[in-house]
């Protein structure tokens, strides 16, 4: 004869419990989900696809909610002490900083980029004489360093002598 889990009865007298299907990053792929675990929690805020804190094999664990039960779900008689969320994880925050943290990754690579052309065009301008560095300037779209620039021509003029 089954008894009662005296554990399981605070899930069944707390106000506002209700039991959630929570699935858990499998061991060796941590963007992989292995299967659905029930835990119960009065927070009223979880929602199906949110991240939650579980208790797992002896471990704290991310996992993401995919069912989420009106009211608490469970036999009495289950011999397994169905565990509690220890809360639900607001992952935003950390989603936005990885997105910024890409874009300034990315800018950063376009940056350098642009440095490494403007030093090869400079270094290809310095090296030039003053006539090549002005042909070379016209075609990027920029002056020749002070240095290379051709001195303007000079009027004639007549002596007054």
């Amino acid at each position: 004869m089954t008894t009662l889990n005296i554990k399981n009865i605070p899930a069944f007298i707390r106000p506002g419990a209700f039991t959630l299907q929570v699935s858990l990053p499998a061991d060796r792929d941590p963007n992989a989900y292995s299967g659905q675990y029930t835990y119960v929690s009065d927070d009223a805020s979880i929602a199906i696809g949110d991240e939650v804190l579980v208790v797992a094999a002896h471990a704290v664990k991310l996992g993401r909610v995919v069912g989420r039960d009106a009211d608490v779900d469970i036999d009495p008689m289950n011999p397994l002490e169905i565990r509690w969320v220890i809360a639900k994880v607001d992952v935003e925050p950390h989603r936005t900083r990885a997105r910024e943290n890409a874009a300034l990754i990315d800018e950063y690579q376009k940056s350098l980029a642009r440095s490494k052309r403007n030093s090869v065009a400079e270094a290809l301008r310095a090296s030039l004489d003053a006539d090549g560095a002005q042909a070379v300037s016209k075609i990027l779209g920029g002056s020749a360093p002070a240095h290379k620039r051709a001195a303007p021509a000079r009027k004639r003029t007549k002596s007054l002598k």
